[in-house]
């Protein structure tokens, strides 16, 4: 058995050896960027998610209060933002949490470290 073993070892060691060698620059740096954009997306995530939650959830109230309100008076209109505000904070938190990390995840092989990949650019 162990000389099956050594055998099969040792020619998976001679066909990796007769490999044609890939002097392809861009296959090297892509491996290379693998570990940065790996941590990018978990800094973007990290750093994204509560961002994007506090934007989803200004958005929100903007639009509920005025749907609300109907944008007529700006007093009714700020009574709304403060009646809708707690269904704003619920709808913005779910709607950032996936948003915070959707966009690290997009962004992070493209632009590591970029403003999209920490939920500061535009927002879907």
């Amino acid at each position: 058995m162990s000389r099956k073993l050594a055998l099969v070892l040792a020619t998976s060691i001679t066909m990796i050896g007769l490999a044609p060698a890939k002097a392809d620059g861009d296959s090297v740096k892509g491996a290379m960027m693998i570990p940065v954009k790996a941590v990018a997306f978990v800094a973007g995530a990290a750093v994204g998610t509560p961002i994007a939650i506090v934007r989803k959830t200004a958005s929100n109230d903007k639009a509920m209060a005025g749907q609300l309100s109907g944008k007529d008076n700006p007093l009714v209109t700020g009574a709304a933002g403060l009646v809708c505000l707690p269904f704003a904070v619920f709808k913005g938190g779910l709607e950032g949490s996936v948003a915070g990390v959707q966009n690290s995840w997009k962004n992070s092989s493209e632009k590591p470290f970029s403003g999209e990949s920490f939920s500061l650019g535009d927002m879907d």
